[in-house]
């Protein structure tokens, strides 16, 4: 059968049980995609990979094509490796295998991987987090409030994948389309019904999420990060403004205060054309022309702090904690979080403007809410004495200056900040990061984060172009903190931000064992 453009679909129907056999046709997973397949669709494949590498009997390989690799240089390892059906965007075909012409290797990659677990996110509520900063916080938040109204629930994202109290580790914020679907699988397995998923702005470019239609959505905030892949902040902001489209998600909660969030809001992208240096010219990451000329007709709630919306909040009180008074639609109520700052105000208002439109009663809204007692490298307070140190995730400058201008508010000494940045990716942030900690800290650490594949000190020297008030260089993280440590009075706060709740530290490719709360505690005296 072919489809509009004159391509061959394969049309079979489709099993439930595909996805509990240790090996599936391949035309249960191309069922429906637009493709030509050569070659025997009745084959038996055990998996779908992309790296040629870890390819194995009976495995699809997706040709994906990268920054630095195009995945159609390594067919013939793959196929050494067992391969048995090779994915291509090329007009190409390899006898010795089934050949899967495609026009996009990462979409079909997406389709596929989703068909081999049996389209899992059509089986749960899907909620999407989207924005620069808050993404993981909300996450939780989200899931205290959900799991108070007795909602069995999933979360997947930068502090890996939560399924029903098991925790499965993950290197990235969204992971790629094959170990996605497979988290979803298992959240189906577990009789879950809401899946909580962080979605990065790389996942968006790359179509990690695509067939992927969430039911929900909550937009953070929108600020600088990343730009050593978008290049721009044009690039980067519609990259995120891409994912609010009606093929992706039906309701979207939205941050009023934020740029992104008005323009979202208004329809009208003139708000942010001078702010972004926004072109009308089509480039690799987006089409200003393309994407208001199609319809983008979704579900807005809108929440805030300075602007009109329909979640606002009056009488907010910051310390150590949070309170305020909530009009969520018209319903009044008042709010206690053991989370600290201004920016987890927002947080918490996107989580009660989504529990509103769920029906969420507020009893269990606020008990949710009183829950939360901390989260996993987001401002995590350690204290002996008179001595504090909070050890949280802030890696960019508006993250950095967040967390900063909160503990300035609270401290009664010197405020001690120790950061770094990392390797091989934003170079632009990092002199901005510099002087953020020259504003607002009384001293300043510098040392490494995760330099990758970067020279530490050259990451160093670029933050030093920033800095302007004392400050010391110890290259090392571990003896950065004990040095930090080692420098503080009674009633000082040490600040040591950039890898929160993270395990290990990546230095010239390989992952050491790491963190930086594990080492406050063991040093703090």
């Amino acid at each position: 059968m072919t489809g509009a453009n004159g391509k061959f679909i394969i049309v079979v129907s489709f099993t439930k049980e595909g996805k509990k056999e240790k090996k599936m046709e391949l035309s249960k997973i191309v069922n429906g995609y637009d493709c030509n397949v050569i070659g025997n669709c009745n084959t038996n494949i055990s998996s779908i990979k992309i790296d040629s590498k870890s390819v194995e009997k009976d495995d699809v390989f997706v040709c994906l094509v990268g920054e630095r690799h195009d995945g159609n240089d390594y067919v013939l390892e793959a196929i050494k490796n067992g391969a048995s059906v090779v994915v291509t965007n090329r007009k190409v075909v390899y006898d010795q295998v089934v050949t899967v012409q495609v026009e996009d290797t990462r979409k079909a990659y997406a389709y596929f991987s989703s068909a081999f677990f049996d389209f899992p996110s059509k089986k749960l509520k899907t909620v999407a987090i989207v924005g620069t900063n808050g993404k993981t916080t909300t996450s939780y938040i989200l899931k205290s409030v959900l799991e108070s109204a007795n909602k069995k629930v999933g979360v997947i994202g930068t502090l890996g994948v939560v399924v029903d109290g098991e925790k499965y580790e993950s290197s990235m914020t969204t992971p790629d389309p094959f170990y996605l679907q497979k988290y979803l699988s298992v959240m189906v397995d577990n009789s879950i019904e809401y899946a909580i998923i962080e979605v990065s702005a790389h996942a968006i470019f790359y179509n990690k999420i695509y067939g992927i239609r969430f039911n929900y959505s909550i937009f953070t905030n929108f600020s600088q990060d990343h730009l050593d892949f978008f290049a721009s902040m044009a690039n980067y902001f519609m990259t995120k403004l891409s994912f609010f489209t009606k093929d992706k998600v039906e309701v979207a909660v939205i941050n009023s205060d934020d740029l992104l969030g008005r323009v979202l809001l208004t329809g009208n992208i003139n708000l942010a054309k001078n702010e972004y240096h926004l072109k009308d010219s089509k480039n690799k990451f987006y089409s200003i022309k393309r994407y208001f000329e199609d319809d983008y007709n979704i579900s807005k709630i809108s929440y805030g702090i300075e602007n009109p919306c329909d979640v606002f909040l009056i009488d907010l009180k910051l310390g150590d904690n949070i309170s305020f008074i909530v009009n969520s639609f018209d319903d009044i109520f008042l709010v206690k979080s053991s989370l600290a700052g201004r920016y987890n105000a927002y947080n918490l208002l996107g989580v009660i403007a989504l529990c509103s439109v769920l029906g969420i009663d507020k009893k269990k809204i606020v008990e949710g809410i009183k829950n939360v007692k901390q989260i996993e490298g987001r401002f995590n307070l350690i204290t002996r004495g008179n001595k504090k140190v909070v050890v949280d995730f802030a890696h960019t400058e508006d993250g950095l200056k967040n967390l900063l201008t909160l503990c300035r508010s609270t401290c009664k000494g010197r405020l001690i900040c120790l950061f770094g940045a990392g390797g091989n990716r934003d170079k632009t942030k990092r002199e901005k990061m510099g002087k953020v900690a020259s504003e607002y800290a009384d001293l300043i650490v510098l040392t490494s984060d995760n330099p990758r594949y970067e020279n530490p000190r050259k990451i160093i020297a670029d933050i030093e172009k920033g800095i302007s008030k004392e400050y010391f260089v110890v290259e090392d993280r571990k003896d950065a903190i004990i040095f930090a440590i080692s420098k503080m009075h009674d009633d000082d706060l040490l600040v040591i931000a950039g890898k929160g709740g993270e395990t290990k530290q990546e230095i010239n490719g390989i992952f050491y064992d790491f963190n930086d709360k594990n080492i406050v505690e063991k040093y703090l005296r």
